[in-house]
């Protein structure tokens, strides 16, 4: 069975309404978070994440000052528990291709503690779009 919100509007990151999208599947984590996950991001937890999205935003600034034309989406899949907790933090799709931002943006969610998901863990996709602040 397949759980999703509507589709997510990519928006510049760390911008207050970026979307999410939930979708389920397996991994290879352990213990709460192993097989397939069959709970629902609920309106705090989406929430929550989006918050947690704009960090990436100083990921990107940082690696904006060694490359002047760093541009590029990012999406971040993740995988919340039952309890909340981030027990899976992967890139799913990097058109940016800087490690420095991966890396940075994946160690903001790693290990995080959100909003209990409701019926069980979750997978969610965090899109993530980076651009130059005069570039728009």
């Amino acid at each position: 069975m397949l759980f999703r919100s509507p589709p997510p509007v990519e928006e510049d990151a760390g911008a207050a309404d970026a979307g999410t999208k939930v979708a389920t599947g397996g991994g290879g984590a352990s213990g709460p978070c192993a097989g397939s996950c069959t709970g629902t991001a609920g309106g705090d937890l989406a929430s929550a994440v989006r918050g947690a999205a704009g960090g990436a935003r100083g990921c990107y600034e940082r690696a904006l000052r060694q490359n002047s034309g760093l541009q590029g989406r990012l999406t971040v899949r993740l995988r919340v528990d039952p309890g909340g907790t981030v027990c899976g933090a992967s890139i799913g799709r990097d058109e940016i291709h800087a490690a420095e931002v991966s890396s940075c943006v994946l160690g903001i969610f790693r290990g995080r503690k959100f909003p209990a998901p409701q019926g069980g863990c979750v997978d969610m996709d965090v899109p993530l779009s980076f651009t130059p602040k005069d570039a728009k």
